[in-house]
C-alpha cells in the first residue's frame, strides 16, 4: 500500500517518465514500503534510458533480492560488478562505479554519520 507522498510521486512521474530525480525518490520509498515488484518496474524503466545508471542497477538489485528472485538479482550483481571494472578510473582516489550502487537499506542505516552534539555554551 503506497502513502500519498508515493502517489504524488507516482504522478509527477507520469508527466516526467526521464526525470531521474523523481526515480531517485520514489524507488527507495517503494522498496521501504514493501513494493517491491513496483519497484523494480521503475527501476527497469529507468535503466531504459540510462543503461549504465549505478542507481537504477543497484535499486533493482535490492527489488530483485526482496521479491527472492536469486537467478534475476545475480544477473544484476554480475552486470553492477562488470561495470565496475570497465567504467572505474583506473587511478588512485577516483570515485569508483561500485560506491554509487546503493546498498540495502540496513547497511545504508548502519554508515551514515551520526549527528554530533551541540558544543555546549559557557
Amino acid at each position: 500500500m503506497t502513502d500519498s507522498v508515493t502517489e504524488s510521486l507516482l504522478t509527477q512521474l507520469q508527466k516526467q517518465p526521464r526525470d531521474e530525480t523523481l526515480l531517485e525518490l520514489l524507488i527507495p520509498r517503494l522498496l521501504g514500503q514493501g513494493e517491491a515488484e513496483m519497484a523494480l518496474q521503475q527501476a527497469q524503466e529507468w535503466l531504459r534510458f540510462q543503461p549504465t545508471s549505478p542507481r537504477a542497477l543497484g535499486y533493482a538489485l535490492q527489488a530483485c533480492e526482496m521479491l527472492g528472485d536469486t537467478e534475476t538479482a545475480q544477473s544484476y550483481q554480475t552486470l553492477i560488478s562488470a561495470l565496475d571494472r570497465y567504467l572505474s578510473p583506473p587511478y588512485h582516489g577516483a570515485p569508483q562505479f561500485l560506491d554509487m550502487v546503493p546498498r540495502r537499506q540496513k547497511a545504508l542505516k548502519n554508515t551514515l554519520p551520526q549527528p554530533e552534539e551541540p558544543p555546549e555554551k559557557k
